[in-house]
């Protein structure tokens, strides 16, 4: 067997025999092949790219053009009218339209307009002119537009707005997006004054079962006795992650010499191979690197990273977390160090728990300062005295910075002697507890005599609070001491403290959130709060919630199937007028589904669709009446 039979880095190409074909494969394919707007949003390595060039392959072959955009490709450090400008030059070059070599005075001649709708006029005026078939655009590196000095919101509400064109431009039908990346959807649209980027189906990738990787085994064909039990053997320590189950089945492969009759093979113990080969001095042996990208990408921000480390180290004593769909834990996810599993979060494998261990977690945490958020707080504030340390915060912030290694010769900041008032010497010892973390350390430090100590004060019931609910008071009440902390905290009120608030108020809300929509936020936020509900109350969750939740869901699916064309009358499927009629006409939820088949129905695109419908079901009638 040639040893070249894995891939090992980049994207596996066509027709590779190690090319593992996933639930996803089909999903992705299906969904763009109907007009769906798809992202596959997931950590690195984990198959994205892979996955869009078996897709575009096979979309190639129903007769829909493709084009692919590496993102990153377009440049970082550059303007926003060059970067929109790079875009339309490589669209106009991905389909060979008639404006090549001329795309720059194309360009220029609108220059009074603003980047963003000259793109828009390319694509209506001549890429949909000139271009007859559907068509399929794929923005790889996704997760590049976020590190861009100008915003962006523009750019994913313009993908949005060409959506939305398609009940009234029929051409925007033939026109699909789909986004790789790491990232996540709430990244797209940071602007809370414009609708949220809700317009696509989410692919998630998982890992390879065994089932699915069997025919990895065939490239240990010869190299090993019983290459099955080995590869069975290699994904219990990878998890099934890709690149890393690709990568070890290479490594085992390409150190083995083969064997046949006259050369029998010696036995391979896996998991020593993994831990000399992969695990051990594991920062030379990281080639191609992996295990350094996951490292990076949670010590990059510290800020974040820190808060990625506890919730990391939290899952590694206790082996799992409830899974709460937190920003943080997002984050975490797109690092690949953990995943998701029936709502719980784990660490992904075998080798990453044995690399990331407590000990090197511990160790990390320790070189960050433990209040490097008030800092940044502190530093964006213009260095205002009021956000400096103080009581608990400020004793707990010295003793890090005494326990600290740090060389003397290294030293930015010596304090010999302070003669101070005591409020005085308050902001001072706050001041250097904040730059302790920076390599500061205190050589010599004398309190004057008469300088009375700094008081540190504590609140004990700060924990109590923010921990669980006090079932010896009212829930009313519960909330009016979580405000009233808040209110007094200010910028330094605890993130626990500020959950345990949003979830009481929740509670208290039930009544309101089941029996009817909030019009005030979107269907999506509506949807999101009483699955939230659902997952904390379990069996507790009322029927009424339930019913709820049930019919908002079909609002959206109508709106979702409405918008890809899929109203009235539709052959062998579902349609939105026939899933607005499961909502009756008691409900609250009627009104808006009623004025929903009502637009639709003084839409002469659909209007005869809808009349076929009724003929077929009159008791829908009631939603046009």
């Amino acid at each position: 067997m040639a040893t070249n039979f894995y891939c090992v880095g980049g994207s596996v190409p066509l027709n590779a025999p190690s090319y593992i074909k996933r639930e996803a494969d089909d999903l992705f394919y299906n969904y763009l092949k109907n007009g769906q707007y798809c992202y596959v949003l997931n950590s690195r390595q984990m198959g994205k790219s892979s996955l869009w060039v078996q897709t575009q392959k096979r979309l190639k072959e129903d007769n829909i053009d493709c084009a692919t955009i590496d993102l990153s490709g377009l440049g970082k450090n550059i303007s926003e009218d060059i970067w929109y400008r790079v875009l339309f030059e490589q669209l106009v070059k991905r389909f060979n339209l008639s404006i090549r070599e001329k795309e720059q005075t194309w360009w220029d001649e609108r220059s009074y307009k603003s980047a963003i709708n000259r793109l828009d006029e390319f694509v209506e005026e001549i890429l949909l002119k000139e271009v007859s078939r559907p068509i399929v655009i794929c923005f790889d590196e996704i997760d590049s537009v976020l590190r861009l000095k100008f915003s962006t919101d523009d750019f994913f509400a313009w993908l949005r707005s060409c959506h939305e064109k398609r009940p009234h431009n029929r051409d925007y039908q033939r026109l699909t997006f789909c986004m790789l990346g790491v990232a996540t959807v709430s990244n797209f649209i940071l602007d809370n004054y414009r609708g949220p980027f809700n317009i696509s189906q989410d692919i998630r990738l998982s890992g390879f079962t065994i089932k699915d990787a069997r025919k990895l085994a065939e490239g240990l064909q010869d190299k090993v006795i019983a290459p099955e039990r080995v590869l069975e053997e290699v994904i219990d320590w990878t998890g099934g992650q890709p690149f890393l189950t690709q990568k070890i089945c290479h490594l085992i492969s390409t150190s083995r010499t083969g064997f046949g009759k006259e050369s029998p093979a010696n036995t391979i113990n896996v998991s020593d191979f993994i831990q000399s080969q992969v695990i051990n001095n594991w920062v030379s042996q990281d080639s191609p690197e992996h295990l350094k990208t996951i490292r990076n990408r949670l010590l990059n921000k510290r800020v974040t990273g820190r808060r990625m480390l506890k919730l990391y180290l939290e899952i590694l004593k206790n082996g799992e977390i409830t899974d709460d769909g937190s920003l943080d834990q997002i984050e975490l996810r797109l690092t690949g160090l953990v995943v998701q599993d029936r709502q719980k979060l784990k660490v992904y494998n075998k080798i990453y728990r044995n690399v990331f261990d407590e000990t090197w977690v511990t160790t990390e945490l320790d070189k960050i300062h433990p209040y490097i958020e008030k800092y940044e707080i502190w530093l964006n504030s213009g260095e205002d005295d009021t956000k400096l340390l103080s009581d608990q915060d400020l004793a707990e912030a010295l003793t890090w910075s005494e326990n600290q290694d740090i060389d003397e010769s290294d030293s930015h900041v010596v304090v010999t002697k302070m003669k101070n008032s005591h409020a005085d010497l308050t902001k001072i010892l706050s001041f250097l507890a904040l730059l302790g973390f920076l390599g500061f350390t205190f050589l010599s430090f004398k309190t004057p005599e008469k300088t009375p100590n700094v008081v540190v004060t504590t609140s004990p019931s700060i924990p109590e609070i923010c921990t669980k609910r006090d079932f010896n008071i009212s829930l009313e009440k519960n909330i009016q001491q979580l405000q009233e902390l808040e209110r007094k905290q200010g910028d330094w009120f605890p993130y626990k403290c500020g959950t345990q608030l949003n979830e009481l108020r929740l509670i208290q809300r039930i009544p309101e959130i089941c029996a009817k929509r909030d019009s005030n936020i979107t269907l999506e936020m509506n949807i999101q709060q009483l699955q939230e509900l659902e997952r904390k109350q379990g069996d507790q969750f009322p029927y009424k919630c339930g019913t709820q939740l049930n019919e908002l869901r079909l609002i959206q699916h109508a709106i979702g199937l409405a918008t890809n064309n899929f109203v009235a009358n539709v052959p062998d499927r579902e349609d939105a007028f026939e899933i607005l009629c499961k909502i009756p006409p008691t409900s609250d939820n009627f009104k808006e589904a009623q004025s929903l088949a009502k637009l639709w129905y003084k839409d002469k695109a659909w209007k005869s669709d809808i009349d076929r419908a009724l003929q077929d079901n009159p008791n829908c009638q009631k939603l046009i009446e």
